[in-house]
């Protein structure tokens, strides 16, 4: 007799002693003529009837008697007396149990005694009936399956006290062992790729699941033969069968294989497709994008992604309204099946007004800027979209988390032929004064004050000064609503101190839908280097202006004071100067760079936040020195280009994009080239910026003197990279799922040439690295963002330094 069954017969004793009343004795093997149920429970005496064993035409048996009063006690907290009447009938007297005063746990180890009655929703001295007692034992057996304790057992033991006396009872809780999951086999599967089928099961041990362990939970089991029977059949084999084969434990009962079976069945492919209803859309047009094709495999997936295309074809042409329905037609004697997308087109609709609401502190025409819907127009979803995000990048609307909040949709109006356009909105924070801590693999530790005013409005002054901080702070009254940006940061960091202050107001005249821009910026920023230090302080003036919603152009100057100080040299026994990086030591000293520059950028994508198709080019001229004065004569010529493509989209349309980027940057000084400094140079390597190359180090990538980069007149990066989604959050306000981690495969490339007109080594002597990355942003955490590179270097050269690992990190709060 095992341990555990001595334990259940105690229970099972005081369970009889404490709770069952004795049953009158009667005469074993007589046919119960019928059973009585009597007492107000609150609970239907039909249905408590109807589940005991003890019935009519039954011979009646003490043990039987017994199973009825121990399902009664357990399952509803019932304690009954048994009586019998003339004619054998079985009479229970039904009654409750008084109220627990306590509750005593026993035999848990895993889970302490309040965690666990916190779990059963129990608190001690407060009144506990034995339904909240019922129900506590279901949910602590529960917590303790879901925590991988398959064989676990927890049942109700004694009750004492009472007559007056604080009634206490008891939770017995025979753990058993933890159970892993060690593996998951798959039997059956023969044309579809095995690794593809257990990517969508949830018992599948992870890679840090090999670390902490992967939990045996049943019920996930069950789910997982759902789940897999699905993805076979969404795969166009639709008479597949999924099984648990088997579940093969070792012999200590703690670590389990999972076997299942697929009976696969026929592929289907897909026969004619045609559609009916569309009276506005050709077919062909409809069609044009399908991912379903005559002959192809009939996959589920591959149909949602059709289905997605055609309602947003509809969307797109003002019919938000239709109703796509694909309807299926099996072929008799073969495995093939006809698809014909029967269209409820509905009325197209146009728009009656635009509506907005929840910006109690942003004007309205400073939403509406971004807007490109008017009244009258015919609703066009794609641009509803593009509102959405213009809005959204403005950064006017968020939460505590960074999480976006701002919706463009649709109401219907009483006219069925019109709709509103609604612009729904929750207003930031204020002044969004905050403490900025980051960390970088490029510029180390940095942390500080910042007031970021992403809707600041310089014409909108306190009431007074004893009431400015709480209007600018606090309420938002002050300075609020008008769609300029202000930005003071007040960073002290390990490597990089900056403190920058600006002004920018993106439409100067509002009436205009080509506007014009400022932005004003004053700055100080120091950066600590291995053999000196660099001090620049300066002021800039930008106009922009937008030529189309693609495109913009820009003309700006700048007045910047450079100092180059603390460079590592000795003096010798003769008075000379010795120092392992002369060209530093030659540039040291302040310098005045007056430069102007004039600039082009264009992006045409699919989408502003999450891109998946597209370009952006963007390049610049800028002129230092000569007519402007100050001691740098350069002129700086600069191109980048981004392109973005989707490789592939799972179910839930989340797309891998294949995102290439390239950059080129020239200086030329038209003067003296000795007295050229060093610091405006171009450079390349790190993990961040147009001229990022991962696996090596900031400004790791071409000339160096005694290991400190000093740069090249000419310098080239890019990067091919696929990024593919890893988990994604729904935001309610939004309705919709966003990407919040993200991994990411990339080859980067890049070099640094001293003379600016070496472009033919540029290719040739090429730094290569590849690896993975990940990027992530976790509202849970108040809006942390990560971003985490491994790279190999694969080609070098000589005094380039090189970092395998790199990372960004910042928190705002």
């Amino acid at each position: 007799m095992t341990r555990r069954s001595i334990r259940a017969g105690w229970c099972l004793l005081v369970v009889l002693l404490f709770v069952v009343a004795p049953v009158r004795a009667q005469e074993p093997g007589v046919p119960v003529g019928d059973v009585v149920l009597l007492g107000e429970v609150g609970i239907s005496h039909e249905l408590l009837a109807k589940n005991l064993v003890t019935q009519p035409g039954v011979l009646f048996s003490d043990m039987l008697i017994d199973e009825d009063l121990r399902w009664l006690a357990n399952q509803h907290g019932i304690v009954a007396t048994v009586v019998f009447e003339p004619g054998n009938v079985v009479v229970f007297r039904l009654a409750r149990v008084g109220l627990i005063d306590e509750v005593i746990l026993r035999g848990n180890g895993r889970y302490g005694e309040d965690e666990l009655l916190d779990t059963g929703r129990l608190k001690n001295d407060s009144a506990i009936t034995l339904e909240k007692l019922t129900r506590a034992r279901d949910l602590i057996r529960d917590r303790y399956l879901r925590g991988g304790h398959a064989f676990v057992e927890v049942e109700l033991g004694a009750l004492r006290g009472g007559d007056g006396a604080p009634q206490s009872a008891e939770i017995l809780v025979f753990e058993g062992p933890q159970v892993e999951t060690v593996g998951v086999e798959i039997n059956g599967l023969t044309a579809l790729p095995t690794d593809s089928a257990l990517d969508v099961l949830r018992s599948v041990p992870g890679f840090l699941d090999w670390f902490l362990g992967k939990d045996f939970v049943r019920s996930i089991v069950n789910e997982d033969v759902v789940l897999l029977e699905n993805f076979v059949r969404g795969q166009g084999y639709l008479d597949a069968r999924v099984g648990l084969d088997d579940l093969v434990f070792n012999e200590t009962r703690d670590e389990v294989i999972l076997r299942l079976f697929v009976e696969e069945g026929d592929l289907y492919s897909v026969g004619a497709i045609s559609v009916e209803g569309n009276d506005t859309i050709v077919a062909e047009e409809l069609l044009a994008e399908a991912a379903l094709l005559p002959g192809g495999a009939y996959k589920r997936p591959d149909l949602i992604r059709t289905l997605r295309v055609m309602n947003q074809e509809y969307s797109n042409a003002g019919f938000i309204d239709r109703v796509v329905i694909p309807r299926e037609t099996f072929a008799l004697d073969s495995a093939s099946v006809d698809i014909t997308f029967v269209v409820q087109e509905g009325e197209q609709k146009r728009i009656r007004d635009v509506v907005v609401r929840g910006n109690t502190g942003t004007k309205d025409e400073v939403i509406r800027r971004y807007l490109t819907m008017y009244p009258g127009d015919v609703v066009d979803a794609s641009e509803l979209r593009y509102s959405e995000e213009k809005l959204i990048q403005q950064g006017f609307f968020t939460d505590a988390d960074g999480l976006p909040r701002v919706r463009v949709d649709t109401e219907p109006t009483d006219d069925p032929s019109l709709v509103d356009v609604v612009v729904e909105v929750q207003e930031d924070r204020a002044g969004l004064f905050e403490f900025l801590i980051a960390a970088g693999s490029d510029g180390g530790v940095v942390g500080g004050v910042t007031i970021n005013k992403n809707n600041f409005d310089l014409s909108r002054a306190a009431s007074s000064w004893d009431n400015f901080l709480r209007e600018f702070f606090v309420t938002g009254e002050a300075y609020h609503g008008g769609g300029q940006r202000l930005n003071l940061e007040l960073l002290p960091g390990t490597e990089v101190s900056r403190f920058n202050l600006s002004l920018r107001d993106p439409y100067l005249d509002p009436s205009r839908e080509d506007p014009w821009g400022r932005t004003i910026e004053l700055y100080q920023r120091r950066r600590i280097f291995d053999d000196y230090d660099l001090e620049t302080r300066g002021i800039g003036l930008r106009y922009d202006h937008s030529l189309d919603r693609n495109t913009r152009i820009w003309i700006g100057g700048r007045i910047e004071e450079s100092d180059i100080d603390d460079v590592d040299f000795t003096v010798n026994a003769q008075g000379e100067v010795v120092t392992d990086v002369p060209t530093i030591f030659d540039d040291r000293g302040t310098y005045q760079d007056h430069q102007v520059d004039v600039g082009w950028r264009r992006a045409d994508l699919d989408s502003q936040l999450e891109p998946t198709q597209g370009s952006i080019y963007s390049a610049s001229v800028g002129l230092s020195g000569g007519p402007l004065g100050g001691d740098v004569d350069a002129v700086r010529v600069t191109g980048t280009g981004e392109w973005y493509s989707p490789i592939s989209e799972n179910d839930e349309g989340e797309t891998t994009v294949l995102h290439t980027r390239f950059a080129i940057a020239s200086t030329e000084p038209f003067s003296n080239e000795e007295d050229f400094p060093f610091t405006e140079n171009n450079f390349a390597g790190g993990s961040s910026g147009a001229f990022a190359v991962r696996g090596f180090d900031f400004r790791g990538v071409g000339p160096h003197e005694s290991g400190t980069a000093i740069g090249g007149q000419l310098a080239m990066a890019g990067s091919i990279e696929a990024v593919f989604p890893l988990h994604s959050t729904y935001n309610a306000f939004r309705d919709e799922n966003e990407t919040i981690a993200k991994g990411v495969l990339f080859l980067d490339f890049g070099n640094v040439q001293p003379e600016s007109t070496d472009f033919g080594d540029l290719p040739t002597d090429l730094r290569i690295s590849a690896g993975v990355g990940a990027r992530m942003r976790l509202p849970a955490l108040g809006g942390v963002t990560i971003a985490l590179d491994l790279a190999t270097v694969l080609a070098d050269e000589s005094g380039d330094e090189t970092r395998a690992f790199s990372f960004e990190l910042s928190r705002r709060f």
